[in-house]
């Protein structure tokens, strides 16, 4: 039987890899968060005396804030563009993403 982090862990998993032509930042969310499923999946799989394994269940905890950080941080990346911020949050992309092969194509230069 399924927990529900386990059925958390198998739909992430199927999102991380929808993100394999987004961001690395975008990857590094879905990524982080995956862990923190499996992680606490693991935990309740290896209980003893019915309580769930301690230092995974703790594992688990510390992917879902770092998770919950790529959040936050994916979120402001999203907003301050240059349509309406000063600045850009950097968020790498993939070199087989569109975005990436734009930002690798040599520049046509044109001398008059």
């Amino acid at each position: 039987m399924l927990t529900s982090s386990q059925g958390w862990f198998i739909f992430t998993t199927i999102l991380l890899f929808c993100t394999l032509k987004s961001t690395v930042a975008f990857f590094m969310l879905f990524f982080t968060l995956d862990l923190c499923f499996m992680m606490l999946g693991i935990a309740y799989l290896q209980s003893s005396n019915g309580a769930p394994n301690k230092h995974c269940l703790r594992a688990g905890g510390g992917f879902g804030i770092l998770a919950a950080f790529l959040a936050w941080y994916n979120a402001l990346a999203g907003i301050a563009d240059t349509s309406n911020s000063f600045f850009i949050i950097p968020v790498a992309h993939f070199p087989w993403s569109e975005k990436g092969r734009q930002l690798r194509a040599p520049k046509n230069e044109h001398v008059a």
